[in-house]
């Protein structure tokens, strides 16, 4: 080999080493760097979540004026069943637990339930204020008297099915 060869060949494998070596120390940055962040999720919030059912894939978005939980459940009959207003209740006695560990309940509290059967779905919303449910939650307030001071909508939806050709 001639002598210019000989020094392109081997001013390619410095290159190649080069390469190398700055492949390897951007890995070796890349597994140290933190992991991304994630949101911060209030730890009332996750109170609220622990205490119903994973399976009603709740939600609950907790701001300084305004709470709105909310959950989904699905029935094989046609018809979601009056049945599926309970989970406001359920929800309610979430938040009582919620309220015991020292979380204070923003001015406006809301309430979703979605429940979707095969044919239609219902919808229930139950709207209270934070002193009302913290008033409840002290057993200042009956079942009762809460329901009398809130407000309560239903709406049902037939859902439509495509015609078969």
């Amino acid at each position: 080999m001639k002598r210019w060869r000989t020094l392109i060949l081997l001013m390619l494998a410095v290159l190649n080493l080069a390469i190398i070596v700055l492949l390897i120390h951007a890995v070796i940055q890349q597994n140290k760097s933190t992991p991304p962040a994630t949101a911060a999720f209030s730890s009332c919030s996750q109170a609220v979540l622990a205490n119903i059912e994973p399976h009603l894939s709740p939600a609950v978005a907790w701001e300084t004026d305004t709470l709105t939980v909310s959950a989904t459940t699905f029935y094989n009959s046609p018809i979601p069943p009056d049945s599926s207003a309970q989970s406001l209740w359920e929800m309610l006695d979430s938040l009582r637990r919620a309220l015991s560990l020292g979380c204070a309940p923003p001015a406006t509290v809301t309430l979703i339930v979605h429940a979707h059967g095969q044919t239609q779905s219902t919808s229930h919303i139950a709207q209270i204020t934070g002193a009302d449910l913290a008033a409840w939650s002290n057993a200042e307030l009956s079942d009762a008297e809460l329901s009398l001071h809130s407000h309560y909508w239903h709406n049902s939806e037939i859902q439509t099915v495509p015609a078969q050709p």
